[in-house]
């Protein structure tokens, strides 16, 4: 069984448009690439969402809507880019579907639900395409910030010819 935990981050289906099906699409895919081994099938096992936010974040870079101006004056309404993790509490494993610019926020709300988690570890993130807010978080994983290794990056063969030619 999963459980699902919708965070602060959470929206409504009705937010749901024609750009954020293909996001929503490959989501499914990726949770049932790990149903088929047999991850999600445990009591111990959620699925967190880390964010909703489209990939330049909310408040929007660039709006001067209302409704970015009283999210910068008030931190409180903003969110996290989208992203998601799946959860195995009983082994203190994580799984990040997208790695965004808000990798920091999201990596400490990740401790809260595995308190054993040592900081950072990641036992593999999903990349579902190209948008800078579907990938972007993977430069924290280099040298000059969290300098982690052998750390399982799942994409499609599109994706990888991306990141190979523009890294």
């Amino acid at each position: 069984m999963v459980n699902f935990i919708l965070s602060s981050e959470y929206h409504s289906i009705a937010d749901i448009n024609s750009d954020n099906v293909l996001d929503i699409l490959d989501i499914i895919l990726i949770i049932n690439i790990i149903l088929e081994q047999d991850l999600l099938m445990k009591n111990d096992n959620l699925i967190l969402t880390l964010g909703s936010a489209q990939d330049g974040g909310f408040p929007h870079i660039g709006c001067n809507r209302s409704c970015c101006e009283q999210s910068r004056k008030n931190p409180d309404l903003g969110r996290l880019i989208a992203s998601l993790s799946i959860i195995d509490t009983s082994k203190s494993n994580a799984w990040i579907i997208d790695i965004t610019p808000d990798i920091n926020k999201q990596l400490r709300m990740l401790m809260e639900y595995i308190p054993s988690l040592e900081y950072p570890s990641l036992s593999g993130v999903f990349l579902t395409h190209a948008h800078i807010g579907h990938y972007i978080g993977l430069l924290y994983f280099g040298l000059e910030a969290l300098d982690l290794r052998n750390i399982p990056v799942y994409v499609l063969p599109g994706m990888k010819n991306f990141l190979f030619k523009n890294s």
